[in-house]
């Protein structure tokens, strides 16, 4: 377990706080990097936004280990959806320029493409 070292700091006039330098190689932040604060239980916590960004990012690829769906299966799944909604799209314009007996839009969209 790790030694918690306490640092001491003073929030000035507008609410500011100065992280020590110590503090900010630890964590890998530098000066203008976002940082995520929130208080939990009464205590004041940041996190670098890249640090969070990263934990997202590996809690996505745990779920898709255990979903047993492989990247390349997910990217071909949307280059699928994306052609197809694109030819919905494109039929659903010809469909308008043809006016034989075809939708018009508005109703295109609700009927074929659920929108």
């Amino acid at each position: 377990m790790k030694e918690s070292n306490v640092t001491y700091l003073v929030l000035r006039s507008r609410r500011r706080i100065t992280i020590p330098l110590n503090i900010c190689d630890e964590l890998g932040i530098h000066p203008g990097e976002d940082l995520e604060v929130e208080v939990i239980n009464g205590a004041l916590v940041a996190r670098p936004r890249k640090a969070v960004a990263l934990q997202a990012l590996r809690d996505i690829q745990k779920a898709f280990k255990r979903s047993g769906i492989t990247e390349s299966e997910l990217q071909e799944a949307g280059r699928r959806i994306r052609l197809e909604n694109k030819e919905d799209i494109c039929e659903g314009k010809k469909a308008l320029k043809n006016k034989k007996g075809s939708l018009d839009w508005e109703t295109f969209k609700k009927e074929r493409l659920g929108l």
